[in-house]
C-alpha cells in the first residue's frame, strides 16, 4: 500500500491508517509506504517504511527512497499486488517496477480532480478502484466501486451528548467547491438567525491552495457582516481522534457540493447518527425517503435554512432518519464490508483475473 500519510491524528487522511488496519487483517503481509508517518497504531504483521527522512525531507528524496523500496519488494517479488492510494503519480513510479516483477497495480482515486498524471496513470493500472461512479474522473472509464470505507464503530461517541443551543456542524476542506457561504447565509436567514434555540454552527476546516486561503478570509468577512461572529466558530484542522467528539455535539451537519460526488464527510455524520442536510444529488438515492427532509436543490440559503429549521423542530424526526440512515451507510460503506470487497478485487488481480465493476446505485456521472 502505498498513501500520503498514515497518522491516526490526521485531520485528513485518518482513512489511510483505518484501512491499513482492516486490510492487515485479511493478509499475511502489509507494507505501507509512506510519505509522512506519525505514530501509527496496526498489528504486527504491518511493516511502515516512512519515504521521507524528516517533516522537510525533498521530493526527490521521497522519489529515491520510494524507487529503492519498489525494486526490492515488487520488482523483487516480495509482495503479490500494489494498491496505491490518491495520488495517481505513485502509480506511475510503481508502474515500472511491477511490470517487471509481473505484480498487478491498483489505483484508489475519488476526486474531480483530472490531472495528466491521472490520465496517464489510468492507461498503465490494472485496475482503478473508487467510492462512487460518480467519484472517477475519467471519461469513459468503468473503475470498480467499492463504497467509502467507514470506520462507523469508531466515529460514535458516546461519552458526548449533543450541544445546547444546538450545534449545526459542516466538516470539509475550505474551497469554494464546498459552498460553506451557504452555511452562513442560511444562519442569518430568519428561519435560523430568529429560531427559538438559537443554534449555533462550527465549521472544521482548512484552507490547502491560494484561493482557498482567500475563500477562507471571504467567509470571515461574510460572518462578520451579517453579525454572527458570537454564532460561527471556525475550528480549523479537527484531527481524526476528535472528530467522533464533534459529532456526538453536533444536533446537524451539513455538506454542500458545487459539483455531485459522494463526499465522505457527509458519509461520517450519518454513520455517527447525525442527520446531514446537503445539496447535493449524489446522495439521492441513499437518503430514500428521507430526502424530502435532508436534500435540497441549488444554491439558496433560504432553502436550507428552512430544511435546518424544520428538523431542529422535530427531534423524533431526527432519530427516526438517524437510525434509519446509520444502517444504510453501514452497508454500503461501512469499513469491514469495504475492506472485504477490497481483498476479493485484489485476490482477483493477483489470480490474473480481473474483476467486473460491480453496478453502483449511485446516480450516472453527468459529463
Amino acid at each position: 500500500m502505498i498513501t500520503q500519510e498514515l497518522d491516526p491524528a490526521s485531520s485528513n487522511m485518518r482513512v489511510a491508517h483505518d484501512w491499513a488496519a482492516a486490510i492487515a487483517a485479511r493478509c499475511e503481509h502489509l507494507t505501507v509506504l509512506a510519505s509522512r508517518v506519525r505514530s501509527p497504531e496496526l498489528p504486527a504483521n504491518v511493516t511502515v517504511i516512512p519515504l521521507r527522512n524528516s517533516e522537510g525531507g525533498s521530493r526527490f528524496g521521497v522519489i529515491l527512497r520510494l524507487g529503492w523500496h519498489l525494486l526490492r519488494l515488487v520488482a523483487a517479488r516480495r509482495v503479490d499486488v500494489v494498491f496505491t492510494h490518491m495520488v495517481p503519480s505513485y502509480a506511475l513510479l510503481a508502474w515500472p517496477f511491477c511490470k517487471l516483477g509481473r505484480r498487478p497495480l491498483a489505483l484508489w482515486y475519488t476526486s474531480h480532480g483530472l490531472a495528466r498524471a491521472l490520465r496517464l496513470a489510468h492507461r498503465l493500472i490494472d485496475l482503478p478502484l473508487t467510492a462512487s461512479v460518480d467519484s472517477y474522473p475519467v471519461p469513459d472509464s468503468i473503475p470498480v466501486v467499492l463504497g467509502h470505507g467507514i470506520d462507523s464503530v469508531r466515529l460514535r461517541d458516546s461519552s458526548l451528548s449533543p450541544d445546547d443551543p444546538p450545534l449545526i456542524a459542516l466538516a470539509a476542506r475550505l474551497t469554494p467547491l464546498k459552498q460553506v457561504e451557504l452555511l452562513i447565509h442560511a444562519l442569518a436567514d430568519p428561519a435560523l438567525r430568529d429560531h427559538p434555540s438559537r443554534p449555533v454552527v462550527e465549521i472544521a476546516g482548512e484552507p490547502f491552495y491560494p484561493v482557498d486561503h482567500d475563500y477562507l478570509a471571504g467567509l470571515k468577512r461574510h460572518v462578520e457582516r451579517l453579525d454572527l461572529g458570537s454564532r460561527v466558530t471556525f475550528l480549523g484542522g479537527v484531527s481524526g481522534a476528535d472528530m467522533p467528539g464533534l459529532y456526538a455535539r453536533s444536533t446537524l451537519t451539513v455538506s454542500c457540493r458545487a459539483v455531485p460526488a459522494l463526499d465522505k464527510s457527509a458519509l461520517e455524520s450519518l454513520a455517527a447518527g447525525v442527520p446531514v442536510v446537503t445539496n447535493n444529488p449524489s446522495f439521492a438515492y441513499l437518503l430514500g425517503d428521507h430526502a424530502a427532509n435532508l436534500l435540497f436543490d441549488g444554491d439558496d440559503p433560504s432553502v436550507l435554512a428552512t430544511r435546518l429549521a424544520h428538523l431542529l423542530d422535530d427531534d423524533d424526526a431526527r432519530k427516526r432518519i438517524a437510525a434509519d440512515l446509520m444502517d444504510k451507510v453501514e452497508r454500503a460503506h461501512g469499513l469491514e464490508g469495504f475492506t472485504d470487497r477490497l481483498i476479493d478485487v485484489l485476490q482477483s488481480l493477483n489470480r490474473g483475473h480481473a474483476p467486473a465493476a460491480p453496478p453502483s446505485k449511485t446516480k450516472a456521472r453527468s459529463r
